[in-house]
């Protein structure tokens, strides 16, 4: 998934986006809403990635296919 193109909402559900989450979302300083759900997304959701979202105030990744602990 490319981050070009990601503003302060973004909502992508039930498009059938699939691999990993891109560390690269730690370059969309300004994201507020960020909603995932219902895609085939795998693999572990990198953690280095939150601490960078200051800004991000609602998250969905449900119903994806994701690994791992949630920190």
């Amino acid at each position: 998934m490319s981050v070009n193109g990601l503003c302060n909402y973004t909502i992508c559900v039930s498009n059938s986006l699939s691999g990993p989450l891109s560390p690269d979302l730690t370059e969309c300083k300004q994201l507020q809403l960020l909603i995932l759900a219902a895609n085939n997304f795998s693999g572990e959701i990198p953690g280095e990635i939150w601490p960078e979202l200051k800004n991000l105030a609602q998250l969905d990744l449900s119903s994806n296919e994701f690994t791992g602990t949630i920190i």
